[in-house]
């Protein structure tokens, strides 16, 4: 019996490790490139983020570049991050592409950042509508090649039920007291129907916002007029940009009815009852001085107009996408690309080593010129070769040979922008990435320049 105090002892350790609980960690992801490394820096709202269900909130999350090469926004490369916990699992914060690229990755960083520079990183939460505690976690990660050393990340989120709804909320006259809300009062009678209102309160005159940012508002009606409203929609007005900024703003938040109908209550309204609404809209893409107009509508008719100025303080996110509605017109962004009828053809300069280029494409057949002449076809796979002596070029490649003092031309046959490969070029670039960077797209041109006498 001497021996069992050790084997009680050693019981109750074995239980004290089973009964333990594991405490969470980073995840273990193998890093391919450390040349790519991270630091976070901070987010714009510290934990826990308090939510409503069923509304967007925008997080801004911002690292630092500790390793050797920049973070890009664009090409094969770009920084974004992927969800974690478990790795690549579907967000319930997913925004059906407002800001995300998927269920499992939200949108590029912004911008290119050198190392040492500070980058961010824009998270849109489209909060569920299930209330409750949530841990969001992300990895950066550089697409298509490595997870960025350090660049792990989490959000605590607690959604809470939304503080709206859309049936209407009678209220009596000597109960509007909302500190928040400015009195108001704007009665409107139309020559053509019996339907008054008074506009007893608006929470909002001004703001100021980033960019793509939801901005709540509420507003308080009156019925003063004899007859009952049998439903009534909030409709947004025709939408102004200020201070030289371009047309076709949105300010539709993805909540809305369509893209002109804010939202639309069918319960009736009897004379001299009080209606309070809450609704949201989104501050433009661009930064820059707007004015979001909406109003209250009748059946069919106009009661009554508000502006609220806005003030947008910088731009949104490059990752932000504005709402779009289905079965209407689609949201348009706030400045359309310009369009020419036709590509215009730009020329690229691009020093070669040495006195001979070799040319190959995989993509198309080239037709060959000697200067304005068109001398045959060069067929895809085939190897051409130039070269410039004593004043003279020259090309051999498939069935073509000639020597002229004017230079030869290639064009793709087929595609106009077919890709092309310089097989002796090699203009490696190392913030962007390993390979000889030795393709090129459309035309070739192979001469000497008239200034640095360089081929």
């Amino acid at each position: 019996m001497k021996y069992t105090p050790f084997i009680i002892s050693t019981l109750f350790f074995s239980l004290f490790l089973a009964f333990t609980p594991a405490q969470a960690a980073d995840p273990e992801l193998a890093i391919r490139d450390a040349s790519y490394g991270a630091g976070f820096v901070s987010q714009s709202e510290s934990d826990p983020v308090v939510i409503e269900a069923g509304t967007t909130k925008l997080i801004r999350i911002k690292f630092k570049n500790t390793g050797t090469k920049a973070w890009l926004n664009e090409g094969r490369n770009y920084i974004s991050a992927y969800t974690m916990e478990p790795r690549e699992r579907s967000s319930v914060f997913y925004g059906h592409g407002a800001g995300w690229k998927s269920p499992k990755q939200i949108g590029r960083m912004t911008g290119t950042v050198q190392p040492g520079e500070i980058g961010e990183l824009g998270v849109f939460l489209h909060a569920p509508l299930e209330v409750g505690t949530y841990k969001e976690e992300f990895y950066l990660s550089a697409e298509n090649w490595s997870w960025v050393d350090g660049g792990y990340f989490f959000l605590e989120v607690n959604v809470v039920p939304a503080k709206t709804t859309k049936a209407p909320e009678v209220l009596k006259e000597t109960n509007v007291s909302d500190k928040t809300i400015e009195k108001n009062e704007t009665t409107i009678t139309t020559a053509t129907s019996t339907y008054e209102a008074k506009r007893i309160g608006l929470s909002k005159k001004s703001v100021e916002a980033v960019g793509g940012e939801q901005i709540k508002v509420i507003a308080i009606y009156q019925n003063t007029g004899a007859s009952a409203w049998n439903g009534y929609n909030l409709v947004a007005g025709s939408q102004v940009a200020l201070a030289s900024v371009g047309t076709g703003v949105t300010f539709a938040d993805g909540q809305w009815k369509d893209i002109d109908t804010i939202l639309a209550v069918v319960d009736p309204v009897v004379a001299g009852d009080i209606v309070r609404q809450t609704f949201y809209f989104r501050a433009p893409r661009t930064q820059g001085d707007y004015t979001f107009t909406a109003g209250l509508a009748v059946d069919g008719t106009s009661l009554d107009q508000f502006d609220i100025d806005v003030h947008v303080t910088e731009n949104a996110p490059l990752n932000y996408v504005a709402p779009t509605f289905d079965g209407s017109m689609p949201v348009l962004s706030e400045s359309e690309t310009p369009r020419l009828d036709a590509e215009p053809r730009i020329r690229v300069g691009i020093t070669t080593e040495g006195s001979s280029l070799q040319f190959v494409s995989f993509e198309d057949d080239y037709t060959v010129f000697n200067g304005d002449m068109e001398v045959g076809v060069l067929p895809k796979t085939k190897i051409g070769i130039m070269t410039y002596a004593g004043g003279v070029y020259s090309f051999k490649g498939g069935e073509i040979d000639f020597r002229s003092n004017n230079p030869p031309r290639l064009e793709p046959v087929n595609t106009p922008h077919a890709v092309f490969t310089l097989l002796n070029l090699s203009r490696p670039m190392s913030w962007v990435g390993s390979g000889d960077f030795n393709k090129y797209r459309g035309a070739l041109e192979y001469r000497k320049g008239t200034k640095d006498d360089v081929l």
